[in-house]
């Protein structure tokens, strides 16, 4: 016996002008069109329904495989040229969607064996998680059902029909890899901001686009993969115009309409030009929420993902209930500007060192009495004078700053022992993110 398991099941299938004569003998003179199809399908069923010799296999993708041998498969006769791999794409079709939606059901227990693995690879961030993250970080989870069916393209050589849509090379489910989400979050956000690329908060969200060699950046976004728990197969039979009928079927897979699926984003706040520079401030981190928001809303609700969104594919219901955007670190609003452009400088620096002891240090005489037992000659305690008024409003912008940022360290301490939840329920709500924040902090400021 073989070590492939494939091999030990081979379908040894006879020529199909062969089996053709065969069946129609079988069913005499009587028999219809109907009859034959019918008989001929008898050939395959056991096949992907797992019986007879079939029933050791127990997995529905392996049984698949196994109806795959079909593809490609010839016969003596140019017009008889890929009948069986035509029946094998009907008798999947009939699995899916007539025969108590097979491949479903092999989702469905998929997602229950290995739902620790699904959490993995999209998880439900919560505030406890984004606690380890850098300040200002925040997590946007979508759980959502498709309006639209999704197509994709499955990069695999071995199936039993040339469209099948993407699955997990691991458990076969119809998933959207990170990446992709990633490429369609791109094109969102192009659509969003109405501009390419190379604009400079495209790079600091996603990075540089595809093919870029030189000064190479990532983006502060990251994207999770999405698993959806349905699929089915849509059949087109394009009709030749001298005979007004189809006879080559074309089978296309997708994720139909009101499967659910979970989008899933995290973002970090670091800086693709300085990764070990300062993080943005809550400014910065409030502008990126208002575009990633808008962004989301535009993939998910206007421009879909996959493929022919042209023609509507691949876009969400409007309600998205169990929404959340959690943001690591609530902070209070943060004066707008500092109270001198400049900060001053810890020492007070005169125009000139006339009055400085031999220390090197620059003596302050509050009283004309001083003023006259350590400075000699009316115009040079004039000229102190002046140094002195200068030195007094140094002082006040000196108090000033360090007010300042004693109430910046204050706010950010308070800071440290909340973080932000968002729930959401429509998918219009994603745009209006930031107002939503903002409205949070403002209302916990007036507590």
């Amino acid at each position: 016996m073989s070590y492939e398991w494939h091999v030990n099941f081979h379908l040894d299938l006879e020529p199909w002008d062969e089996m053709e004569r065969r069946v129609k003998a079988n069913l005499g003179e009587r028999s219809t069109g109907k009859d034959i199809e019918n008989k001929e399908k008898e050939e395959l069923h056991p096949v992907i329904g797992g019986k007879d010799s079939y029933a050791p296999i127990e997995d529905f993708y392996a049984r698949l495989q196994l109806l795959s041998q079909t593809i490609g498969t010839r016969t003596d006769h140019d017009a008889n040229e890929n009948k069986w791999s035509t029946l094998a794409k009907t008798v999947y079709a009939d699995a899916i969607l007539i025969k108590n939606s097979e491949y479903n059901q092999y989702i469905k227990q998929a997602r229950s064996n290995y739902l620790d693995l699904l959490d993995m690879s999209t998880p439900a961030l919560t505030k406890v998680d984004l606690s380890l993250l850098p300040d200002h970080s925040f997590f946007l989870y979508i759980p959502f059902t498709l309006s639209a069916p999704y197509i994709s393209k499955d990069d695999t050589s071995f199936y039993v029909h040339e469209n099948p849509v993407r699955k997990d090379p691991v458990l076969r489910v119809p998933v959207v890899g990170s990446t992709s989400w990633k490429g369609s979050f791109r094109a969102a956000l192009r659509w969003t901001l109405k501009t390419e690329d190379d604009d400079p908060q495209v790079i600091c969200l996603l990075g540089n686009s595809k093919g870029e060699e030189k000064n190479f950046k990532r983006g502060r976004l990251s994207f999770y993969a999405t698993f959806f728990d349905a699929l089915e197969v849509q059949v087109i039979n394009p009709h030749r115009r001298e005979t007004g009928a189809g006879d080559k079927p074309i089978h296309i897979e997708n994720v139909p309409r009101g499967a659910k699926g979970i989008f899933a984003l995290l973002y970090t706040p670091i800086v693709p030009s300085e990764p070990d520079g300062p993080l943005p401030d809550w400014g910065e981190v409030l502008k990126d929420l208002e575009t990633v928001g808008k962004a989301a809303y535009s993939l998910l609700g206007e421009t879909g993902f996959g493929a022919k969104t042209a023609a509507g594919m691949g876009r969400a219901q409007k309600d998205i209930v169990g929404t959340y955007l959690v943001m690591h670190r609530w902070v209070k609003p943060i004066p707008p500007s500092p109270p001198h452009e400049e900060e001053p400088p810890e020492q007070f620096q005169p125009d000139n060192d006339k009055f400085k002891d031999k220390d090197g240090h620059w003596q302050i005489y509050e009283t004309n009495e001083e003023l006259k037992r350590h400075i000699s000659g009316d115009k040079a305690r004039s000229e102190y004078k002046r140094q002195r008024e200068t030195y007094r409003e140094w002082q006040k912008q000196r108090v000033q700053w360090e007010t300042w940022q004693k109430e910046i360290a204050r706010l950010r301490e308070q800071a440290d022992r909340e973080l932000l939840r968002l729930n959401l329920t429509e998918l219009k709500e994603l745009k209006h993110l930031r107002e939503q924040v903002e409205k949070q902090v403002k209302e916990r400021n007036d507590e």
